[in-house]
């Protein structure tokens, strides 16, 4: 563990350090006062757009999951103009598919989608860590949060855990105790419940942004000198607009060191988009006995896209989402339902409908 440091001041140019402030070093930080945010316009069509994005999101989402795995629209593509209108409310209004759903299964998936969650929070938690500070707080004098990163690390423990550390089987001992045989997760069993674990990650998303819209309320401050401060987007007066746009900005839990946000956008969403389309690897090589160069390649360049984003994961500290966003609705469906889902669509066609292109 590194020893406690009093943070830079904006004079330091790197903007981080590796042996920055452990969980008890926030006594070391500067009082900042929360300022009043500066006024701000409206953005995504204001509250009326904010409410439709919300609701349209998780059935668009639902929509393409469910598009992905039959292999075909919902509606026959338009050809004129008469049936744009039918073919846009087959895609955002799929009555049919939330019918067809078993709302018990989305319940078994949600229990999943929390393990996950709690999971990846837990090697958040315990694994080996430098600490980097973020960038100085927009309303605040001098004030630099700590984040932990291990997200690298965490990657690939749950790559092994996947391949080695699922309880496969059970067995007996001669002593009456049944202990788990460790092995492969069986992956593949994902595909099956695509579109109902979609649906789950909707319904979690929004739950869980009610819970940062409340929390937002309170400004007691999540560890001494640590104040809670509002985005200046998500702060307008108006609830639906900033439930969507966020109006806390750094919401943190576990006195103040775990960081909800910068989580939220690089683990759950990330490694559950890598996890999907490696079920759909799966999947298609239990059905043709092999992985066809398409989802070959599918892997490579989107595993990539994943590994580099952990590997990389302090640059996210600068990004727009972190300094500036607060942690709303947009964020949230984004990183825990709109990443994974509707980036691992093309894997959850190629598991079942794969065009067999060669190389």
């Amino acid at each position: 563990m590194s020893k406690e440091k009093i943070p830079p001041s904006k004079s330091d140019e790197k903007g981080a350090m590796k042996d920055g402030p452990t969980s008890k070093s926030f006594s070391a930080y500067p009082t900042a006062s929360v300022g009043s945010p500066p006024p701000h316009g409206y953005e995504f069509g204001g509250p009326i757009g904010a409410l439709l994005t919300t609701c349209m999101l998780p059935l668009l989402t639902i929509s393409l999951t469910s598009m992905a795995a039959k292999g075909s629209f919902l509606h026959p593509f338009p050809t004129s103009f008469d049936e744009i209108i039918p073919f846009l409310c087959a895609l955002f209004f799929p009555v049919d598919i939330l019918r067809s759903l078993e709302w018990s299964t989305v319940g078994r998936c949600a229990v999943g989608l929390i393990g996950w969650f709690v999971l990846l929070m837990f090697l958040e938690r315990t694994l080996p860590h430098p600490v980097a500070l973020g960038t100085v707080l927009p309303t605040t004098s001098n004030v630099r949060l700590p984040y932990r990163l291990n997200g690298h690390l965490s990657f690939w423990v749950v790559l092994l855990l996947i391949e080695v550390g699922w309880p496969a089987s059970w067995t007996v001992t001669s002593d009456g105790l049944s202990i788990p045989v460790l092995g492969r997760a069986p992956l593949s069993s994902l595909v099956d419940v695509y579109t109902e674990t979609a649906a789950a990650a909707c319904l979690l998303s929004f739950l869980f942004s009610v819970y940062l819209y409340v929390r937002s309320a309170s400004d007691v401050p999540d560890a001494p000198n640590c104040p809670k401060l509002r985005a200046a987007g998500g702060d307008t007066g108006s609830p639906v607009y900033d439930f969507f746009l966020g109006r806390e900005l750094n919401p943190r839990w576990f006195g103040g060191t775990f960081d909800l946000k910068v989580f939220c956008e690089l683990r759950p969403g990330l490694a559950g988009w890598l996890v999907l389309d490696l079920a759909a690897a799966c999947r298609q090589r239990e059905t043709l006995g092999y992985v066809t160069p398409s989802m070959l390649l599918l892997l490579a360049f989107q595993g990539l896209y994943v590994w580099d984003a952990q590997y990389q994961e302090e640059a996210i500290l600068t990004t727009m989402d972190v300094t500036t966003d607060g942690f709303g609705y947009m964020l949230c469906f984004g990183d825990l339902a709109w990443v994974p889902f509707t980036y691992s669509l093309q894997a959850r066609y190629l598991a079942e409908h794969d065009p067999h292109l060669g190389w």
